[in-house]
């Protein structure tokens, strides 16, 4: 159930209402599963029986960081104490041999993108977060005694829950920079991506788009853990103007750069100027004539004219204009062992039947991060 005190019979699933938010799955199923997989894969074993995957989840849904953090500053709950509870109970479990905490993922921000008694601006979220990635690092520490700290993961809050201005009115997608903020600057965090290419529900993902992002961490879990690469997500590095002609580099995971359509609910859709806006410092939006891939890296968009003005202008990508959604992916071929599947008797919508993808693999194409960031931006 959405508050995860029943379980289900076959008939009340059968019986759920259009709406309701259960969701059949939790992402740490598809993570664990796939990232198990690929170590297999990786030792050539079809199993390896000297590790075993311990996967817990601790969430608390509709709640903003505040009140999941260990300091709860908003109400007088401790709900932080799941985590503790579950992290002391594998630890007892797995005696006498030895535990770990090799990954922790942070699947929050909808409660902080609107005005929810908690922050509501990009600084006070991000440095929230910033005080959570380090106590939940420390007590996965503490608690196993483990030398190194777990990898952090976090996805980016959106779709439609993206709003375009904070609690001042200020613009710039407050909680979905903030998270691509720490994860670009704090050591130890990986954003893995967005969620909006997946199918959903209605801002959650349904068991599908659940299950398909679960192997995304998954996927990266692998190259960060087992085989020690860096990760970023698909992300602008910089931005600058010719003109008329704005060019956005990216770094790209895997090159190069392709248009495609997003799942909104079950249905693919595309985007105007395929999820890109540019706008000046009074917030005005300017006319798009093109956007187009010009290599493999790089997208370039073409404005209607070339801005009278010398004032600075902001390139958009998914935002609340959009929906929280837009076009742009890399070429990643990598695909999950796990299956898109249509069982219409446990709940699934009819929609979901879904012939582009039932019985096939999920994709696990890398799709670009939302971002509010100005012309002339660099790192």
């Amino acid at each position: 159930s959405v508050a995860g005190s029943v379980i289900y019979s076959d008939n009340q699933e059968a019986e759920l209402a259009r709406g309701n938010g259960a969701r059949g799955e939790p992402v740490n199923h598809g993570w664990l599963n796939f990232a198990k997989q690929l170590h297999n894969r990786q030792l050539m074993a079809e199993r390896d029986e000297t590790r075993v995957f311990v996967t817990i989840n601790p969430s608390v849904s509709g709640k903003t960081i505040e009140q999941l953090s260990k300091k709860n500053t908003q109400d007088a709950l401790f709900r932080y104490g799941r985590f503790l509870d579950g992290l002391q109970k594998v630890q007892v479990e797995t005696k006498p041999h030895t535990h770990v905490v090799d990954g922790i993922a942070w699947l929050q921000g909808e409660w902080n993108y609107a005005d929810h008694g908690g922050s509501w601006d990009k600084e006070s979220y991000k440095q929230l977060l910033l005080t959570l990635v380090d106590d939940m690092i420390a007590d996965c520490m503490t608690i196993t005694g483990q030398a190194l700290p777990p990898a952090f993961f976090t996805y980016q809050t959106g779709a439609s829950y993206t709003r375009d201005v904070d609690s001042s009115g200020t613009p710039g997608l407050h909680v979905g920079m903030a998270q691509l903020e720490v994860a670009i600057e704090k050591k130890h965090v990986y954003m893995v991506g967005p969620v909006y290419p997946m199918t959903d529900k209605g801002g959650h993902l349904d068991a599908n788009g659940s299950r398909w992002f679960g192997c995304m961490i998954g996927k990266v879990w692998h190259k960060v853990v087992e085989q020690g690469q860096h990760w970023e997500p698909l992300r602008p590095i910089c931005i600058s103007r010719q003109g008329n002609e704005v060019y956005v580099e990216f770094h790209v995971p895997e090159p190069p750069l392709v248009f495609d359509r997003p799942y909104v609910l079950s249905t693919a859709l595309d985007y105007k100027d395929r999820g890109f806006k540019v706008t000046d410092t009074s917030s005005n939006t300017l006319p798009i004539r093109m956007v187009e891939i010009v290599a493999n890296t790089v997208v370039k968009i073409t404005l209607a004219s070339s801005p009278s003005t010398a004032a600075g202008l902001y390139v958009w990508y998914a935002s609340q204009s959009t929906g929280g959604n837009g076009c742009l992916r890399d070429s990643d071929p990598m695909t999950s062992f796990d299956t898109y599947e249509f069982i219409p008797e446990r709940g699934m919508y009819p929609e979901a039947d879904v012939p582009a993808l039932v019985g096939k693999r999920y994709p696990l194409h890398n799709w670009c991060v939302a971002f509010h960031l100005p012309v002339g931006y660099g790192d």
